[in-house]
């Protein structure tokens, strides 16, 4: 196969299309942003030629797809300091993939029930700001504006709330007819339980030529109702229960983010005969024994809240913040883990427990 640049996008879509159908249809196997991040990128190393690689005449090489490629603009995620942010996925221009660094000729980002206020939050920074936090729209739009990115491909699936599928869309499209970011492509899936799946494709240019070259497969998504998610639907109140939306901790951990997994098992390894954990559909408390709530995890937000003023106090300092905020974003890094932890261990130690 000769690989040129549309070659590879023609792939790619194919590759986002199968990853749409198959959310849908398999949606209790989707876990987190990253299930849906690892099936595209299988659907491209198997679509790609040579299973995804490519070897120089020198014996070296690269993977055509490529995990966590690295933005060329800061972003800042936790406070200390500015730093490169990753996309999802991206894939190498074939028209350097001989050189010592390729440039990607696109990127990926994948989200599951997040904010649409997030996600274009910061979307207009300038090239120079370093103090943006690294959503998936912010990221793709500004490399694309910025970093001469030639494309950028978001992809949103929601299955919580059809209300925040809506606005996303709208904003986005807002966003889109005043700026000047052609390369950006996003993907607004909505998948509720029984229904049938509604996937929105913006710009509407882009959306009107992936409708010429997949009419069939699109028709055919249009044609299925979405699998239910099993354990994460809302329990049914029993007689003398107060709480209606408990969840396993199991499945809560399951459709968390990989960061806020990682906090919870911390947390929980710790000090778990000090704490108790109250599992919901979109968040779960920390609780002192007896009683009393040290902070809130909100899944689909990926953020920590309501936190008890020793764990806003520890997370300020290491954002090196004088004015504590209402939500703090999870993030990747040991210091944001390492400060909740330091926190929850100042509350116990005052309780006396």
């Amino acid at each position: 196969m000769n690989l040129n640049r549309e070659v590879v996008i023609r792939i790619a879509e194919a590759s986002i299309i199968e990853t749409i159908e198959a959310f849908v249809r398999f949606r209790p196997g989707f876990h987190g942003d990253t299930g849906i991040r690892d099936y595209l990128y299988h659907r491209l190393m198997t679509g790609l030629p040579n299973g995804g690689t490519h070897t120089r005449p020198d014996g070296g090489g690269t993977l055509l797809a490529q995990a966590e490629w690295y933005t060329v603009l800061k972003y800042c995620n936790t406070g200390n300091g500015a730093s490169r942010g990753r996309f999802d996925i991206g894939i190498a221009d074939p028209e350097e993939l001989d050189s010592a660094v390729p440039r990607p000729l696109m990127t990926f980002e994948c989200g599951r029930n997040k904010s649409a206020s997030v996600l274009l939050g910061d979307v207009d920074a300038a090239a120079d700001h370093e103090g943006p936090s690294p959503a998936d729209i912010t990221k793709l739009a500004r490399e694309i504006k910025h970093a001469m990115l030639p494309l950028g491909y978001a992809l949103e699936f929601y299955d919580d709330d059809r209300r925040e599928a809506e606005r996303l869309t709208e904003r986005v499209r807002e966003w889109i007819s005043t700026s000047k970011c052609d390369g950006l492509r996003v993907v607004v899936m909505s998948c509720s339980s029984g229904e049938k799946p509604s996937v929105r494709f913006l710009p509407e240019s882009w959306a009107g030529r992936l409708w010429l070259e997949f009419a069939a497969e699109l028709k055919r998504i249009e044609s299925l109702s979405c699998a239910r998610r099993g354990g994460l639907t809302a329990q049914v109140r029993r007689t003398g229960e107060s709480h209606t939306n408990r969840i396993s901790q199991e499945d809560f951990l399951c459709a968390s983010s990989a960061e806020a997994r990682l906090l919870i098992e911390c947390i929980e390894r710790q000090f778990h005969k000090q704490l108790k954990f109250v599992f919901g559909g979109s968040s779960m408390t920390v609780n002192l024994r007896p009683s009393g709530k040290l902070l809130r995890i909100n899944r689909s937000q990926n953020t920590v809240s309501d936190c008890h003023p020793a764990v806003t106090q520890e997370l300020a300092m290491s954002l090196r913040e004088s004015t504590p905020r209402s939500a703090y974003r999870i993030g990747e890094a040991d210091d944001f883990r390492t400060a909740v932890l330091a926190g929850i261990g100042k509350t116990l130690s005052l309780s006396g427990a």
